[in-house]
């Protein structure tokens, strides 16, 4: 596993009809998401209503990464969280990483 540094990113990508951001609290490596918004996505849709009612936030912590499973009727919508949650993730461990050169 990459180490994470402890804080709070969020990350964004595309989805299928405006963007979806994931903002993640990371503590002792521990993956925790706050919040998962979209921009512009059709309501009462499944991304939507994923989005909404938490089952993207729930598959990031059960998954602890990006590698969640598709939402049934959300396929672009999952994408988007996928990737928003893999940017998230890449600034933690590029956090990690510097925080690791620097000695801290």
């Amino acid at each position: 596993d990459v180490p994470l540094a402890d804080g709070v990113y969020t990350g964004a990508a595309p989805a299928m009809a405006g963007k979806v951001s994931v903002t993640l609290l990371v503590d002792d490596n521990h993956i925790t998401c706050l919040s998962t918004t979209q921009d512009g996505e059709t309501q009462s849709v499944g991304g939507f209503e994923a989005l909404r009612d938490g089952t993207f936030a729930a598959m990031i912590e059960a998954a602890q990464s990006a590698d969640i499973d598709t939402v049934s009727g959300a396929t672009i919508t999952t994408a988007g969280v996928k990737q928003a949650t893999a940017a998230a993730l890449s600034q933690a461990e590029a956090s990690a990483a510097a925080q690791a050169s620097s000695g801290n």
